[in-house]
This record gives structure tokens, sequence and C-alpha cells, in this order.
């Protein structure tokens, strides 16, 4: 699996009395047809290009069905999970609403292992 560089906003989740938890979206106004995803088990993100001829009217699981995380070795079928609506953090599931301001320069590059 290779890393992608995706530019994305940062955000701020909430999670069992914890605030702060940092999480990242995608910059959906610079273009991209990027969608972030989650390993259930360790957290690890993911980035997908959903403009991929290849993945034409596939699902998810059936995109990751041979995959497994890079992380933790689990396989991604039935276990990603988009992201940052859910994240993983300290073994605990958690949701994020992006409340941001999303502007040009509040936005940066962060690299994530591309699934294709």
């Amino acid at each position: 699996m290779k890393i992608k560089k995706t530019r994305c906003w940062k955000g701020y989740a909430y999670l069992n009395g914890i605030n702060n938890i940092e999480v990242y979206y995608i910059a959906v106004s610079f273009g991209y047809g990027h969608t972030l995803y989650t390993c259930k088990k360790c957290g690890e993100v993911f980035v997908i290009d959903f403009e991929n001829p290849r993945f034409h009217n596939l699902s998810i699981n059936e995109i990751v069905k041979d995959i497994k995380c890079p992380n933790c070795n689990l396989e991604l079928i039935n276990n990603i999970l988009k992201y940052p609506e859910t994240f993983v953090y300290k073994n605990e599931l958690g949701h994020f609403v992006s409340s941001v301001s999303q502007t040009h320069g509040n936005s940066e590059i962060i690299e994530f292992y591309e699934i294709e």
C-alpha cells in the first residue's frame, strides 16, 4: 500500500470527557473525489479515490475485500468505517461532525495509506 498526500482540514472531536481529539477531513472544495476511511480496530486512516474507474459501482467492502490493515493486519472487509464520522481513540469508537469554517488557509497536506 502506498502513501498519498491529501489536502485536509483539521477538526477537534470529543469522546468520553476528552476534548480536542484531532481528526482530519477532506478539503472537498479543492476538487478531490477522495474519501477517508478508518480501520475499526487500530484507527489507521486510509484515503480512497472514488473517481478511480475500477471502483465504479463498488461498495467499500468490495473494494477492500483482499486488503489487510498495514498497521494491525486486520482484514478490512467488514472492518472499515467512514472517517472522521467515526474515529478510533484509545480503542474506543468516537463520532465527529464538522462545524468548522472551511477556508484555504486552514487546510494542510496529510499523508495517508491509499487504497487503490
